[in-house]
């Protein structure tokens, strides 16, 4: 009971990082195009929000989501916030609810999607009329890893849709599928993919070959992020390897690419064999190490941001057209880039609780 309580406060408090990169297990091409970006920052208040919540692009605007009131904004290229819609309820545009703060959502084709803590997932087309569907996990009582109740939710959540699967990422919810298991980087999935017509569930995907090869000194930066590209691929990128996967949607692997990024102390801590090790290493990790933290597709780019030297005010950002790497620019912390809309590239939208204010980035190519 107190190693799993150990590893449920150390999945709530990680952030992580990333090590030492064999130089020959790179692929793609360099041609730098892009050494800077003018970014431009808007901020904007939302009256009577909890700002607890989540943003992305929708059919041709910037949303955001409040997870608590269950309302839904869009916000213009400028901060402008238009009217206030859903909320908690059965009548039009609202969502029948019970427990909204347990619930992960996504927008696909301007619908949002929100998978409940009750079996069951929302779909409001068009953001009017909520239409449920329950999901089916497996009932078998054998844990494994290829048993979808085998899995829990990772603490930091990435949600994301193709129209015809809702996918989010977990992590192991047993001793017998423990993520400080030596097979755990060989056999456990990395994503829950849900039908949205069925409500079938099942757990796919794998770590990286990289981290099954490096399992021993990558084990305290488990953390991996995902993005669903418009035609279905998904790509994945992990804190502690240089290459982005992309795979299709049953995934199997089409291409990797990806370099180091520019700056990055990439000299980590030895996580050890015993929990003390593991979170002195984790906490020195933490506050001085180098990790990626976000990937995104979009338009022909791919995007992934980055930590260089831990709590720096500057983080990096790397740009691919295709699988070249055409940039890698300094760019604000939790620089997020979520889509574009014409004639800019945006980021995901920062909250700040405590002074009742958002702001996010726009930037051109």
């Amino acid at each position: 009971m107190e190693k799993r309580l150990f590893y449920l406060v150390l999945l709530c408090l990680i952030v992580s990082c990333k090590s030492h990169i064999n130089k020959s297990e790179n692929r793609g091409q360099i041609d730098i195009k892009v050494s800077k970006i003018d970014i431009h920052p808007v901020e904007f208040k939302i009256n009577n929000s909890s700002y607890m919540g989540f943003s992305g692009i929708g059919k041709d605007s910037l949303y955001f989501f409040d997870e608590f009131f269950n309302h839904y904004y869009h916000i213009s290229l400028d901060g402008e916030v238009g009217k206030k819609q859903g909320g908690l309820g059965r009548g039009p545009g609202e969502l029948p609810m019970k427990n909204p703060l347990e619930a992960r959502y996504c927008v696909s084709n301007n619908s949002l999607i929100a998978l409940g803590g009750t079996n069951d997932i929302f779909i409001m087309n068009q953001m009017t009329n909520a239409k449920r569907i329950g999901y089916k996990m497996d009932e078998t009582d054998v844990v494994s890893y290829d048993s979808a109740t085998s899995y829990t939710l990772w603490p930091e959540i990435v949600a994301d849709c193709d129209g015809r699967y809702f996918y989010y990422n977990v992590t192991g919810n047993d001793d017998a599928v423990d993520i400080t298991r030596n097979d755990y980087y060989d056999k456990a999935a990395l994503l829950m993919r849900v039908d949205i017509n069925s409500g079938e569930v099942e757990p796919i995907g794998h770590y990286s070959k990289y981290y099954a090869e490096n399992r021993d000194r990558l084990k305290h930066l488990p953390f991996y992020y995902f993005d669903v590209a418009d035609n279905g691929d998904i790509y994945v990128t992990h804190q502690a390897d240089p290459l982005i996967y992309c795979y299709d949607s049953d995934f199997n692997l089409k291409r990797a690419f990806g370099f180091d990024g520019a700056d990055m102390n990439t000299e980590y801590s030895d996580p050890g064999s015993t929990q003390e090790s593991f979170m002195s290493a984790y906490e020195k990790d933490i506050q001085g190490a180098g990790y990626y933290y976000w990937v995104h597709h979009v338009d022909g780019y791919t995007f992934r941001s980055y930590k260089k030297q831990g709590a720096e005010s500057q983080d990096g950002l790397q740009i691919f057209k295709g699988e070249t790497l055409i940039g890698d620019v300094e760019v604000p912390a939790s620089f997020k880039v979520v889509g574009y809309i014409a004639p800019y590239f945006v980021t995901k939208i920062i909250c700040d609780e405590e002074n009742e204010s958002a702001k996010f980035y726009k930037f051109k190519l």
